[in-house]
Parts: C-alpha cells; structure tokens; sequence
C-alpha cells in the first residue's frame, strides 16, 4: 500500500502563462510547493489546477451549464457535488450579468495554489489547497483585488488518471443563507435545480430592493469627531485582507475572523482607543491583549460588536447608517433572518453609474477577500451599514 503526504512550505514559486483563448482572462498559475512531486502528485495537482481553470473560464465566458465539469469528476456518487458546483457558479454569473448599469468582470486573473497536504493511499487521495486569485475589476481597473478560497477534495485513480470525486469549499455561508432562506437543500439535486430555475428572477429583485432602499434613503451626512483616522484604517484594511497579521490570533474554524479583522482596522490604522475592562468575553468593553490574547466577546463577534456601539456606555461613537450614509472605513454587517449579525466587512471603496451610487467594494476576513463588490461577492440581503464616527476619550 502506498501512502505519502506533502506539507505546506513555502519554498519555490513556478509560473506557467497560459495564452490559449480558451483559458479566459486567467493569466498564471503561482504554484508553491515544497519538494519535487511524484508522479501522483503532479497528475493530481494537474487535476486539481485544470479544474480551477476551467472553473474561472465558464465564469468569465459565462458558461451556465460548465459542460466541462464531467471531464475532472468520478461518475461515482459525484452528481449531487457536481449540481451545486454549477450551482453556485451560476449564482456568481447572474449576479454579474444582472449588475446595475453595467455587467461586473474580473481581467488580468492569477492564481496561486498553496497546497497544505496531499495525502495518498492506493487509489484515493485527500488535498488540503489554498488558492488566491488576484484580479482587476473593470469598474476600478486601477486597483487590484482578490480573494483567497479554501478547499478540501478527494479524488480516485480511474486507470492511470486521477479525478475528483468531492470538493468542499465552493458553499459559503452566504450562499447556505440564501438556500436557507429558501428551503434549498444542497444535497438534493431536485431542490439545486429549482433554485436555478428561479435564480435570475431572484436576483433582479434583489438587486431591485436595493435600489429603492439607496433612493429612500434621506441619511444625513454627520461629521467625523476627528479621531478616526479613514486613510489608516483603508490601508491597514487593503494590507492585511489576505494576509493574517500573526500579532493576533486567527478565528478561522472558531466561528470566523471577520470581526476580528475589522476590529483590528479600526484599532491599527484608525487608532480607534480600545475599551478595556476587567470582564472577558463579554460585549460591554471593546478590547484584544496581544500579550494574553484575552478579549472581549465584541472585539470578534460581529452580533457583540453591534450591541457594543449601542450601549451608553461604548467608547466608539458610531451609528446605525444606511447605504448612503456610509464611506470608505466605515463598517457593513449581514443580518440572519432573526436580525442578528453574522458577519463584518470594511468598506475600501464607492462604486457610481449614471443614477449615483450602485455598489460598495469590501475587504474581509472568513473569506478573505480584498477590495470586491459587496453585492456580486455575496449576494447577500439584510444589511447593517455602521458609520464609524471616532471615539470618546476616557
């Protein structure tokens, strides 16, 4: 029996253009690995980088159907995984093709696959990969942006090639919101389809909610205090989107790291004062101990935080604002359908078209993502804009 493994270490970059018309907007591949691989390991990473392409090129030809798809996978129990793969990339193209005023494209695509493990035994293997995208939008082709997935998939040898039998890490939680919404169940094919079937009708009165929400809304612009630096947090922010700063803790597997990294925006590069009490994991102070790695439920929750900026006695002066109301460094949050925040981003850019504003551009962590649409990246209703005002010194 064979069995072998490959860890991540970060040693040698290989970048291989690919000018074929068929690849897309893709331009490279960056693959990091350790060692020289066996011929497994290559045919299986091999697999594994085609399909992402592949991938990436039904989503720039928007490809509905991605007839391509049974060309990488198993026929063995691999038709529910393969529906909501197509799924999901059928989420990603309406919501771009139904964009107001103009359709969202990513140019000038790279990507770069960090693989974690490979791990073979006879004829399956497991892999563990990273895979950042970097990109341009063609509404800011200026500025670059990018998010990092993560994925674990098995595969089979059928012969002498390898194929996918399951991937995990193409459903976030903003697309299980929405099935959930919906009474979609993943793992039934019937229910992927129907979702499908009522997509586009779905998606153009999102987008329609949103629109009346941006024109009734009468926000009143209010003055910053003064001590909130904007221009720090929106570098901090753009920095460390797809790199963890490691003076903090990650919380990725432990409920997520969004609020984490927001907070630590408004800390490290707004200089927004930390509220420290004798009281950890709670949401009346607002604080993270480099040192002990104590904190405050606040500083990682994003339902805590929430509650924090409303309480008397919050040091940040903040507000519940609107689409509007908000800026570049201020905060947005997605609410479940019990109102209770889920999840928090930074605001790093404004998009306009010919009827004013459109869109917001965010940097997150849980995913990682770096300066993208806000809409077209989630899809996600129920939005909470939080206007950060400065703070109250002690």
């Amino acid at each position: 029996m064979k069995s072998t493994k490959m860890n991540k270490r970060i040693s040698g970059i290989i970048v291989c253009l690919f000018l074929l018309a068929s690849m897309g907007n893709v331009q490279a591949i960056i693959k990091e690995s350790e060692v020289i691989q066996s011929d497994d390991e290559k045919k299986i990473t091999d697999t594994i980088e085609n399909f992402i392409m592949s991938y990436e090129s039904a989503l720039d030809n928007e490809d509905i159907n991605f007839n391509d798809i049974d060309s990488f996978f198993s026929d063995i129990n691999s038709s529910k995984n393969k529906e909501l793969i197509k799924t999901v990339l059928k989420r990603k193209i309406v919501l771009s093709q139904e964009y107001p005023k103009t359709k969202l494209k990513e140019l000038n695509k790279e990507l770069k696959f960090d693989y974690e493990s490979i791990t073979i035994e006879k004829n399956s293997a497991e892999v563990k990969v990273n895979v950042t995208k970097m990109f341009n939008y063609n509404i800011s082709p200026d500025v670059q942006s990018g998010e990092v997935n993560s994925y674990f998939i098995k595969l089979s040898r059928i012969n002498e090639d390898w194929k996918i039998s399951f991937i995990e890490g193409f459903v976030d939680k903003f697309v299980k919101e929405d099935f959930n919404g919906k009474g979609i169940n993943p793992n039934n094919i019937k229910d992927l389809k129907k979702y499908q079937k009522d997509l586009r009708k779905n998606v153009k009165e999102f987008y329609k909610e949103l629109k009346l929400e941006a024109e009734s809304d009468e926000s009143i612009v209010v003055a910053n205090r003064g001590n909130y630096d904007r221009t720090g947090a929106y570098n901090y922010a753009m920095n460390h989107a797809l790199n963890h700063n490691n003076d903090y803790e990650s919380f990725v597997g432990q409920g997520g790291d969004c609020t984490n990294f927001t907070s630590q925006c408004l800390y490290e590069g707004g200089g927004i004062a930390q509220h420290v009490g004798g009281q950890n994991y709670t949401d009346t102070y607002w604080f993270y101990n480099k040192t002990t790695h104590d904190r405050s439920a606040s500083w990682t929750g994003a339902n805590e935080f929430r509650r924090y900026i409303g309480y008397s006695i919050s040091r940040i002066d903040a507000q519940i604002s609107s689409f509007n109301g908000v800026t570049y460094s201020d905060l947005v949050q997605f609410a479940n359908s019990n109102g209770d925040s889920y999840h928090s981003l930074i605001i790093t850019g404004i998009v306009y078209n010919s009827s004013g504003r459109s869109d917001l551009l965010v940097c997150g962590h849980s995913p990682m993502v770096r300066n993208v649409s806000i809409s077209n990246a989630f899809g996600a209703r129920n939005r909470v804009y939080i206007k950060i005002l400065g703070y109250t010194e002690d």
